[in-house]
């Protein structure tokens, strides 16, 4: 994702979205952290529902330690 935080934007990738893509894919985000949706994200690949994740930016900074994300082996989170 590449995209500019807007209305339009927030929470663009979420459940809803998740159960159309393909569980070969791998998501990178690189824009602002409001456009994925972290818990259901984090459920996904958890799931196995989605093969890995990279994300240079989160919904807060820095991310939590209570993040979902730190918990799957399939992030790569900067």
């Amino acid at each position: 994702f590449h995209v500019p935080a807007t209305f339009e934007t927030k929470n663009m990738f979420s459940r809803s979205q998740i159960e159309y893509v393909s569980p070969d894919i791998s998501l990178i985000n690189a824009s602002r952290g409001s456009v994925i949706n972290e818990d259901d994200l984090a459920d996904a690949l958890n799931e196995g529902k989605i093969k890995f994740a990279a994300l240079d930016v989160f919904a807060k900074e820095p991310l939590g330690r209570e993040s979902k994300l730190l918990k799957s082996t399939r992030t790569l989170l900067t």
